[in-house]
């Protein structure tokens, strides 16, 4: 699998119907053309312009940092997590935590296709801050992690306003189980998606000073015609919050906690 991170223009894509002025003459010199002349028309679903379909996938697990507000007594009572749950879950799987906030940076994977036959270009794919709070306070979980893949990644500041991009060289990232490894490059718009070829975008947002509800737009255009989808989490906005408010704490055997 590729993943591409960056920006778009528009290239329109057309059909048309052929007229057909001497139908009888045409048919009678091409067996295949109808008898009243007329070619097989193109119909509503080939040419009519629809939004691509975008699947989204929160890059979850037990990697990421998560905030929670429960007690390092309550959390330790918990442990260990099965290596099950670690292997394929992700932190709000685990019942003590489960209210908690992914906490620092969020890596959301957008898999972009089309639906029918005609192009659709992908223009531009932004991040968009519907709210900013102050951090989370509680404690701030993070546990040792292998498995390194190296790509390139466009990390968004949810902190500024507008929120800004910057393609980095570097990060990380986990395949699906039994996925082989990323091929990554950078974004540059614009993309061409149809039914049969997709393209999956990666992007990071972050934050240092807020608990941050944000979503992502893409622009796209097909046919003369354009649009803006809004990728969330399951309809309701991606959130990821500083740890600036919350303790850092490791979790071993047992969770150790620094001030």
């Amino acid at each position: 699998m590729t993943i591409v991170y960056g920006a778009a223009v528009a290239t329109l894509y057309a059909l048309g119907v052929l007229n057909v002025n001497s139908s009888r003459d045409q048919a009678s010199a091409n067996p295949d053309l109808p008898i009243n002349g007329s070619p097989s028309p193109v119909t509503a679903e080939e040419v009519a312009p629809i939004p691509p379909s975008i699947e989204v996938d929160k890059q979850g697990h037990f990697c990421n940092d998560w905030v929670t507000q429960n007690s390092v007594e309550e959390l330790n009572a918990a442990l260990p997590i099965s290596e099950e749950l670690i292997a394929e879950g992700d932190w709000p799987d685990w019942a003590p935590v489960s209210d908690g906030v992914r906490a620092k940076a969020s890596t959301v994977l957008l898999t972009v296709q089309g639906v029918n036959s005609t192009q659709v270009v992908i223009n531009d794919i932004r991040a968009v801050v519907q709210s900013r709070r102050q951090p989370v306070d509680g404690l701030a979980l993070t546990r040792e992690c292998g498995g390194e893949g190296a790509y390139r990644l466009l990390e968004v500041d949810l902190d500024q306003n507008p929120p800004t991009a910057t393609a980095v060289e570097t990060g990380y990232t986990t395949p699906p189980p039994g996925e082989p490894e990323w091929s990554i490059t950078p974004i540059r718009f614009p993309y061409e998606v149809s039914v049969e070829d997709a393209e999956t975008f990666a992007i990071t947002g972050y934050t240092e000073e807020f608990d941050v509800d944000w979503v992502i737009e893409v622009d796209w255009t097909s046919a003369g015609s354009s649009g803006t989808i809004t990728a969330d989490d399951d309809g309701q906005p991606f959130r990821t919050t500083s740890t600036s408010r919350a303790r850092d704490c490791v979790i071993w055997d047992q969770i150790e906690c620094f001030d």
